[in-house]
């Protein structure tokens, strides 16, 4: 979905969109937001009141994406954020409250949903579409990673036996001889520990 770019009494179309080319943070979100397939959830819209358009569920989706990678740890916390980085509201996909008396020619505040509103849409959000979203992510990645991309990490690290030997309180003649098996622990053995796949 193509962001639209107001005008006001300010700037026009022309400068307004030569300064959200120019904004890093728009800029950012833009290229991470290129790289997912957001149609499944531009049809979707939450339902908005009469004579004004709903926004998209895939502003919702990119708001909550903002909210994870800029760290906000609450809804309050990304509405602020978001009203201090309005030109990000029209990448995101809110449709604006147009105003041609404010600077980028629309009400930031009403076009920014409540915090409440913001929180509903969460609670509601259609997980099948955030799995869509994270299939497109993992299909991504196995392209751009060479192999099959069939193991995302393991965990090398030996999990100790709740065995006496390896409690260091306790005390045990010959700890670290390498001839004496742990009765709990099979597996240890001195000076080295096997791995586990």
């Amino acid at each position: 979905m193509a962001s639209i770019i107001p005008i006001s009494q300010q700037f026009d179309q022309q400068t307004i969109s030569k300064i959200i080319a120019a904004d890093a943070l728009v800029q950012r979100y833009h290229r991470l937001f290129a790289l997912l397939d957001w149609s499944p959830a531009d049809g979707l819209a939450s339902p908005g009141g009469p004579g004004r358009p709903a926004h998209p569920k895939s502003a919702f989706a990119k708001a909550f994406l903002v909210r994870v990678c800029e760290k906000q740890a609450s809804m309050p916390a990304l509405r602020a954020f978001l009203l201090e980085h309005p030109r990000l509201l029209l990448e995101l996909g809110f449709r604006p409250t147009l105003d041609v008396q404010l600077p980028y020619g629309f009400d930031v505040e009403h076009t920014l949903p409540t915090v409440r509103w913001l929180n509903e849409q969460l609670r509601t959000f259609d997980p099948r579409l955030l799995a869509d979203l994270f299939a497109q992510t993992v299909q991504a990645l196995q392209q751009e990673i060479p192999g099959d991309g069939s193991v995302v990490s393991f965990d090398v690290t030996h999990l100790y036996a709740n065995v006496k030997e390896n409690n260091l309180r306790q005390y045990v003649p010959e700890r670290y001889n390498p001839d004496r098996q742990p009765k709990g622990d099979p597996d240890c053995r001195m000076p080295r520990q096997t791995l586990h796949q």
